[in-house]
This record gives structure tokens, sequence and C-alpha cells, in this order.
């Protein structure tokens, strides 16, 4: 996730596929996090980084941080 050889979208798209399919397996479910955070540290001014972190903490049920994160993506972007 951190290779510069990879685009961010795609990155994204894997990150969300690893969210479906490790969602009924908490202990998965929850390293996750940390590519949330390696996206976000590589691409701290892409939308796409927080929207990612927004929709991984709202899944695990932690809406205060899921909302920390809106709102940074809300203030990037807001469409």
């Amino acid at each position: 996730f951190a290779s510069p050889n990879v685009e961010l979208k795609d990155k994204v798209d894997i990150a969300y596929n690893y969210m479906r399919f490790y969602a009924k397996d908490t202990a998965r479910f929850n390293k996750i996090d940390t590519l949330v955070k390696i996206l976000i540290n590589k691409y701290p001014t892409n939308v796409k980084s927080y929207t990612l972190a927004s929709d991984f903490y709202s899944q695990k049920k932690d809406y205060k941080t899921a909302k920390k994160y809106l709102l940074k993506a809300k203030t990037m972007d807001k469409s």
C-alpha cells in the first residue's frame, strides 16, 4: 500500500474488497486499520483516503472516528 507503483484507486478498491470479504471475521477486519492508516499517511491531500477511512470506521462501529474522517473529506471536497 505504500508502493508508489500502484495507483491510489487500485489501493482503495483492494481495501474495499478486503472490507467486504472480512466483514464477518472481526480479527482480520480489524487489521484493515493498518491499510487505512498507510493510505492516509501516503495520500494526506487526497479525499479518497479519508472517505475510505470513514467507511471503514463506520463499518467497525467506531462512529466518532468515522465522523472525524468524513468531516475531513468534506472540507477537502464539498461534493
